[in-house]
């Protein structure tokens, strides 16, 4: 298991939904949890949350999490299967 943290000012560019903006600077922060295990089958989690000092306060957060499971079956020489999902908001 982990846990990490990133803190940046991000130089911003470009136009939000369209509308031409200035470039600014942007006030970031990170911070990250992931963990695996072999349980029999391999399970493992990643989690994200970014926060941005954004003049849109909607924009302001993200979460993302993933998790995902896998399995080694003793098929021919091994049949690998896999599933992970994924969710941003």
């Amino acid at each position: 298991m982990a846990l990490s943290y990133h803190e940046r000012i991000a130089q911003a560019y470009g136009a939000y939904f369209g509308i031409k903006t200035p470039d600014f600077a942007v006030k970031e922060k990170r911070y990250g949890l992931d963990g695996k295990w072999d349980a029999g089958i391999g399970l493992w989690f990643e989690g994200a949350l970014i926060y941005q000092d954004l003049p849109i306060p909607s924009l302001t957060y993200r979460r993302m999490l993933t998790l995902g499971a896998d399995y080694t079956f003793g098929i021919g020489n091994g049949l690998y299967v896999q599933s992970e999902y994924l969710r941003i908001d």
